[in-house]
């Protein structure tokens, strides 16, 4: 999927979703999908959702990554971002 086309999706699915029965969003989850995309790609993912979430529901971002290092590096790059 395009990122411009995720974006928008990732955008409608919060505006939607936080304002009926969603009790948290989890995006680079362990569905599989995470692993099409470059860390950039899913660094910008975490931003735009926890941008789009804005403390409404909790973020809890996939950040499994190629090795400890980075994982750790991802965990706090998020934990920034509000996840």
């Amino acid at each position: 999927m395009p990122m411009a086309r995720l974006m928008r999706l990732s955008f409608v699915v919060i505006s939607i979703g936080s304002l009926s029965a969603v009790y948290g969003l989890y995006p680079n989850g362990s569905t599989g999908e995470f692993t099409r995309f470059t860390a950039d790609e899913r660094k910008r993912i975490i931003k735009i959702v926890c941008d789009q979430a804005n403390g409404r529901v909790p973020v809890l971002a996939g950040a499994a990554e190629a090795n400890v290092t980075e994982t750790i590096r991802a965990c706090e790059t998020y934990a920034e971002y509000g996840a």
